[in-house]
């Protein structure tokens, strides 16, 4: 963590990641500049907007301000391969993703989630499942709302549960769910990554910082997947499969079976989700 009050920012990117991270940063007492490729009209307003707000705005730009930061915070659509992102790192300058510098300000546990498909279902599955069993739960991050907006809220909550994207996950260092839940793994996103297997080591930084006493919660296919590239989760495995693998939570074709429905059958008929997808959804939500 790097400590804001005082500390040159550089903010790249200025989608709704970006501009909540300048905010976040800025309430530190951060001294942060936002620079973008793009200068829209639309963005031109909003920077108005933020002007009281001590930001300064460098749109239309491909590369950054010439002065010395100490870290950038890159918005998940910007490649750090190309462009302004490529020219970021020609700088040297260290560069953390907006969901990494958002954590370093969360003041409750996190549950993080990622995968190719599913992941906005499950999201708001395990939030209303907290929610319904009593937790104030807010879910972040990929689903919509920024984890640099959700955690000025942090404060007043027991969880916050976060959608992260593989371009998120790029940027993380400290970043420590304490619990993770690793969905299915397909072919994705293949113009930003040579193949799936890069995609997937991507996705593994989900587990970076979690230890010994977190959760990881892991389809069983997929973890085969990360075996063969020598990437395992840390902490305690709670697998779950839809193909009949060996798991703690089990799909037959009709039911769910598994510790959190005391080894009886938890029929998907009995809910408003369907298909096979959607029971590995629910066993990833369990």
């Amino acid at each position: 963590m790097i400590p804001a009050q005082g500390t040159r920012f550089l903010v790249v990117g200025f989608g709704s990641s970006g501009e909540a991270a300048a905010q976040l940063l800025a309430r530190q007492g951060a001294r942060v500049t936002v620079v973008d490729e793009a200068e829209t009209e639309e963005m031109k307003r909003r920077a108005r907007r933020k002007k009281n707000a001590g930001i300064r705005f460098v749109l239309g730009s491909s590369t950054p301000p010439a002065e010395a930061f100490a870290a950038a915070v890159m918005s998940p659509g910007v490649d750090p391969r190309r462009g302004l992102g490529r020219a970021v790192a020609k700088r040297g300058i260290p560069s953390y993703g907006e969901i990494e510098v958002a954590s370093w300000f969360c003041r409750c546990p996190m549950a993080a989630l990622t995968g190719t498909n599913g992941k906005t279902t499950t999201t708001e599955l395990v939030t209303r499942a907290l929610r319904a069993g009593g937790r104030r739960a807010l879910a972040a991050g990929n689903i919509g709302l920024p984890l640099s907006e959700a955690v000025l809220r942090s404060g007043d909550l027991d969880w916050l549960v976060v959608e992260a994207s593989s371009f998120q996950l790029e940027g993380v260092d400290r970043f420590r769910p304490r619990v993770s839940v690793m969905m299915n793994i397909t072919p994705d996103h293949l113009d930003r990554y040579a193949d799936v297997e890069e995609y997937a080591r991507a996705k593994a930084a989900l587990w970076r910082n979690q230890g010994a006493d977190d959760v990881c919660v892991v389809n069983r296919d997929t973890e085969e997947l990360f075996a063969r590239l020598r990437l395992a989760p840390p902490g305690r495995v709670v697998r779950y499969s839809a193909r009949g693998a060996d798991a703690d939570f089990r799909f037959d074709g009709d039911a769910i079976v598994g510790p959190a429905t005391g080894g009886r059958a938890f029929r998907m008929k009995e809910t408003r989700l369907r298909g096979a997808h959607n029971a590995e959804n629910a066993m990833a939500a369990l």
